[in-house]
């Protein structure tokens, strides 16, 4: 295994957070069975009950609140608490990645205001703790920013956000790699809550600083080129700076490493999505070919990272309803064809108010009618399977009108693909 540069180390997290590590330099392991296994023996040499069991235990709770096991999740976070209570001497940083991790369970189950509770106590807990440094109270801040967006509280989300990132301005340096990550990690703040504007201004000073600290041609300027590019591509406005933006990534210093080839596999794909958004769809497949091939041709990646990169159909563009309800929801089935159009959609349930009841409350036309038609305009980034586009049937997406009468303030549970609160 090799040992990274400090500027890709750097940049590591902002990579992940990115979603352009799909693959990494190092072998892949699964983590729960690694996490079970590390738990197995520190059980077997120390007990059940030893303090050494905590940390090995908190691992294999964190890989399976990331599965998604919120019961198993549940249980393994109690059972870390109370070795904890039993353990009092233990690093008070420990409790705090508890707290964390029990706070992203009740979140992950749409119980926010719980979530919330709890990552009330894990800040005031770095807060008062002089070993929990800055940037581990900017994670938490960053943990109630997605809360409050989630049940579209968009000032409380944006306060939590600005927060996170002034302490790791202080922490790192305003003209540090890490202050770059942390600018990218709060353009996704506000690319959530559809601010795009402040999103592009962060990711403009992220690329600032990269290009001062890395020079103007380093690879990983592609990260920050790629968001202000989707970012318009979201918005779907200034094709042509979207345009410029991935042209300057193209032309970067790209070198054989596994992550300079994923990072210029997504310029090409990101060219091709501006196709599917902005141009002529079909005239999309070759540049998705050409990404393809990008990864597919790697002697470390090859064909099969190729496919599982570009595995899953990717949300591109999603129009907003014409026609806003005040509260209930519209899921849809769908196929997203090969050039990254909808076809097939199909309403599968409507539990907005009935016609008298929507007239009543104010909704006018018919909600279910226009989640469709928003639906159809939307655009996404299709499969591309052994260097070929592939259509993608029997996908399913969700609509929730959030906006009861007489309420400024939508009250989202986010169990939606997406909520309208206009």
């Amino acid at each position: 295994m090799g040992t990274k540069s400090p500027k890709s180390a750097a940049l590591a997290g902002l990579l992940v957070f990115c979603g352009l590590a799909a693959y990494g330099s190092e072998p892949a392991q699964p983590a729960p069975v690694t996490a079970a296994a590390r738990l197995a023996a520190a059980e077997a040499q120390f007990g059940p009950d030893a303090a050494e069991v905590i940390l090995p235990l908190i691992a294999v709770a964190n890989a399976t609140v990331a599965a998604g096991d919120a019961t198993a999740a549940d249980q393994l976070l109690r059972r870390a608490n109370r070795l904890l209570d039993r353990h009092p001497d233990h690093d008070r940083s420990v409790r705090l990645a508890v707290l964390v991790l029990e706070g992203e369970n009740l979140s992950r189950q749409g119980r926010v205001t719980e979530s919330n509770d709890v990552l009330v106590k894990a800040l005031s807990l770095a807060r008062s703790t002089t070993t929990i440094g800055l940037p581990e109270q900017a994670d938490v801040l960053d943990r109630l920013a997605a809360n409050e967006g989630r049940r579209g509280e968009v000032m409380r989300a944006g306060t939590f956000t600005r927060d996170a990132l002034r302490l790791r301005e202080k922490h790192y340096g305003k003209d540090s790699l890490e202050y770059a990550g942390a600018l990218i990690t709060a353009a996704n703040w506000y690319r959530y809550s559809a601010q795009f504007e402040r999103e592009r201004a962060l990711e403009e000073e992220a690329l600032r600083i990269l290009e001062k600290k890395l020079g103007p041609r380093d690879p990983q300027l592609a990260i920050p080129l790629i968001r202000i590019a989707t970012s318009y591509t979201a918005q779907r406005a200034y094709v042509e700076k979207a345009e410029q933006a991935l042209q300057r990534a193209a032309a970067l210093d790209y070198g054989a490493t596994v992550q300079n080839v994923l990072n210029h596999a997504e310029v090409l794909a990101s060219l091709a999505d501006l196709r599917v958004v902005f141009g002529k769809p079909e005239d999309s497949s070759a540049w998705y070919t050409s990404a393809w091939q990008a990864i597919a041709s790697n002697p470390q990646l090859g064909s099969p990272a190729a496919n599982t990169y570009f595995g899953k159909v990717r949300r591109l563009y999603v129009a907003t309803p014409d026609e806003i309800a005040n509260v209930g929801g519209v899921a849809m089935g769908f196929t997203v064809t090969p050039v990254g159009t909808i076809d097939a959609a199909r309403i599968l349930a409507n539990d907005v108010p009935n016609p008298e009841e929507a007239i009543q409350r104010g909704i006018k036309g018919d909600v279910g009618a226009a989640a469709w038609m928003a639906l159809r305009r939307s655009r996404f980034r299709p499969r591309v399977i052994d260097g070929t586009p592939v259509a993608t049937p029997d996908l399913s997406f969700s609509t929730e009108f959030c906006l009861e009468p007489g309420d400024d303030t939508p009250n989202c549970n986010k169990q939606a693909d997406v909520s309208a609160t206009r």
